[in-house]
């Protein structure tokens, strides 16, 4: 009988620590699981801060390119009609 007592109770310290440890596997992998979520979700905000922070550059280009264009035709037509001018005063 002794023998059996002995090894009931060996069998049931075993099944503790089987327990505990597959308790700290389950804890580690969750906790690790979590952070792998947190990791990509905050990735996922700073790619989405960087397409709009992108896309307000692109807009501001855009609307510098408007201004240019704009500043460049009236240059240009300007100068179209002084030069009509001074062709018409020098015939």
């Amino acid at each position: 009988m002794a023998d059996q007592e002995q090894t009931a109770l060996w069998a049931e310290a075993n099944r503790r620590v089987l327990d505990d440890l597959s308790e700290l596997s389950i804890a580690a992998v969750k906790e690790t699981l979590l952070e792998s979520v947190d990791t990509a979700q905050r990735t996922f905000r700073l790619i989405g801060a960087n397409a709009k922070a992108l896309s307000q550059a692109v807009d501001r280009v855009h609307a510098t390119a408007e201004q240019t264009g704009q500043r460049v035709q009236e240059t240009l037509s300007t100068s179209a009609s002084r030069a009509r001018e001074a062709v018409r005063r020098a015939a």
